[in-house]
């Protein structure tokens, strides 16, 4: 836990949607988070629904991310995220 409340950038490559769930849990204690990027990851339905709802609410409670960049992920609905902002 102590890590996740001082990593400042993770990036992460090939996540099956099980592991994106696990990281949507994750993202509420990376408190000190400025750099997110997740490629070639499946984001979809409850992954994406779990992402998107944590996103909004880290970015809310966090102004210290900077960069957010979903890269080559598999995606069904785009939206989710877009409505994350």
């Amino acid at each position: 836990m102590e890590r996740a409340t001082t990593c400042t950038e993770l990036t992460l490559k090939g996540l099956p949607v099980e592991e994106v769930i696990v990281l949507a849990a994750a993202l509420a204690h990376h408190t000190s988070l400025k750099s997110l990027i997740v490629t070639e990851s499946e984001i979809s339905g409850e992954a994406a629904e779990a992402l998107a709802k944590v996103l909004a609410e880290t970015l809310r409670g966090n102004s210290s991310v900077q960069l957010l960049n979903f890269y080559g992920d598999h995606m069904d609905d785009i939206t989710l995220l877009a409505e994350a902002f």
